[in-house]
C-alpha cells in the first residue's frame, strides 16, 4: 500500500512530534539535566510522535488538525510512555494466559 502524503503535512508532523518530545524532556522534573539527555529524549519523543502521526494519516487520512494532535500526543508520550503501555499489554496477556 503506497500512499503519497502531502510533503507539508509530513514536515508539520515532524515538527509537532519533536516539540512534543521536547515538552516531555523539559517536564521530566530533574533539574540537573545535561544537554545530551535533553537531545536524546527529544529525538526519542520525536520518533514516537512521528510514528503516531503517520499511523494517524494511514487511518484518518490527511485531516491536518487530528493528525497533528495525535503526533503531538505521541511526542509527549515518548519512549517512557510506550514502554509503560507495552508493559501493561504484556501483563494483561500474561494474566489472561494464566487464567486459562
Amino acid at each position: 500500500m503506497s500512499e503519497n502524503i502531502n510533503r507539508n503535512l509530513a514536515y508539520a508532523i515532524a515538527l509537532i512530534a519533536l516539540l512534543g518530545g521536547l515538552a516531555n524532556a523539559l517536564s521530566d522534573g530533574d533539574e540537573n539535566k545535561s544537554i545530551g539527555h535533553l537531545i536524546a529524549m527529544t529525538i526519542g519523543g520525536g520518533f514516537s510522535g512521528m510514528v503516531f502521526g503517520f499511523l494517524a494519516v494511514h487511518y484518518f487520512g490527511e485531516q491536518q488538525y487530528l493528525v497533528l494532535a495525535i503526533a503531538g500526543a505521541g511526542g509527549v508520550l515518548g519512549v517512557k510512555g510506550l514502554k509503560k503501555i507495552t508493559e501493561r499489554i504484556k501483563d494483561a496477556l500474561e494474566n489472561s494466559i494464566i487464567k486459562k
